[in-house]
Formats: C-alpha cells, sequence, structure tokens
C-alpha cells in the first residue's frame, strides 16, 4: 500500500505469488483478497493496515475477489465450477455469510469481472464465449436478473462512471490493439 504520490510505500502481505487482486472496501478500512494455498484459490479480508486477516470462503471451488457493494454490505465474487477455469458470478455477505449464484454461465462460457454499479441496483461482467472465443460486455440486475448484452464486437473488463450513466472497457476486437471505450448506459 502507497499513498496516492507514492509515499509511504508499505507491504501488507509477504508471498505476493499467493496472495494478490486486492479489492478496498468502500469505508477504505479493509481490503478484500485472494490466498492461494494447494492450488486453490480462496477469499479473505484484511484490515487496511495488513492487521485482521479472515477467511471469508471455504468453497472447495476457486474464487477470485472483484468488488465490493456500494454499501460495503455484499461481496460478488467468481467462483469455478468443477474446479476448472469456468466462472460464474456468486454474492455473499461481507463477512462471508449467505454465499449465493447470481448467475451462471451457460455451455464453457464464463463470466468474469462482475462489478457493481454506484447505486448498488445492477452489476456490469464481461462474458467470454469459447467457440468463437469472443467477449463482451453485459448488464444485469444485481440479483442476476434481466442480463442483457451491451456490446457485439468485444468488451472486457468493464467499470461505471461514478454516476452510474456510462461503463468504461477495453476491447480489441476490432484492430487487435487494446482500444479503450465508454458506452451510455440506459436504464434498466
Amino acid at each position: 500500500m502507497a499513498n496516492a504520490d507514492g509515499s509511504h510505500v508499505r507491504q501488507l502481505t509477504h508471498n505476493p505469488e499467493l496472495e494478490s487482486e486486492p479489492v478496498w472496501s468502500p469505508d477504505g478500512k479493509k481490503i478484500l483478497y485472494l490466498i492461494v494455498r494447494d492450488e486453490h484459490a480462496q477469499l479473505y479480508v484484511m484490515n487496511a493496515d495488513g492487521g485482521g486477516v479472515t477467511r471469508i470462503s471455504n468453497s472447495p471451488e476457486n474464487e477470485w475477489p472483484q468488488d465490493w457493494s456500494p454499501d460495503g454490505k455484499q461481496i460478488v465474487f467468481t467462483r469455478s465450477r468443477n474446479r476448472k477455469w469456468q466462472r460464474d458470478i456468486w454474492m455473499m455477505n461481507a463477512d462471508g455469510g449467505n454465499p449465493r449464484l447470481i448467475a451462471a454461465a451457460p455451455g464453457n462460457d464464463e463470466f468474469l469481472f462482475p462489478c457493481f454499479s454506484p447505486d448498488g441496483q445492477r452489476i456490469a461482467y464481461h462474458r467470454r464465449v469459447a467457440s468463437p472465443l469472443q467477449a463482451d460486455v453485459w448488464v444485469m440486475n444485481a440479483d442476476g436478473s434481466g442480463q442483457r448484452r451491451l456490446t457485439h464486437l468485444g468488451g472486457a473488463s468493464p467499470a461505471w462512471s461514478r454516476d452510474g450513466k456510462r461503463i468504461a472497457f477495453y476491447s480489441s476486437n476490432r484492430t487487435c490493439n487494446s482500444e479503450f471505450y465508454v458506452m451510455v448506459v440506459a436504464g434498466r
């Protein structure tokens, strides 16, 4: 961790190949991240000072941290299926309770990088289609209903604008170079 100007650098974990993908809680007091032990990725939360490490998942599947709800009460994450790389979107309480499947990817597709809208009502994600290999940006309600495709020529790693009216994403499908886009998102 470091200040935005690069000062006061502090190491919070000590096994960088095994501890990764940190995500700040909305209040800045907690960090969600993953630890890989015995080739198995699970979710943990620590205090912003590096203390108070708590394992919040206990699944036989691999799990990857993605985002906190704006109120800090829920965590959206991806979970593998049958210990393979295919991922579905799950949600749980911030303390690890009540894990539940929100959206299962059909066939051999996978859902990646889900993120809450600023009001917590929607989730943007990208869906990677296995054949032919392509990713597009999708959006759904936070309960998994109303899945809607937003792009048709590629799109990955979506991020909401602070006002919830636009989604930024990148695509390399059109020119084979990564290009950055911002699109307006219509209502629910």
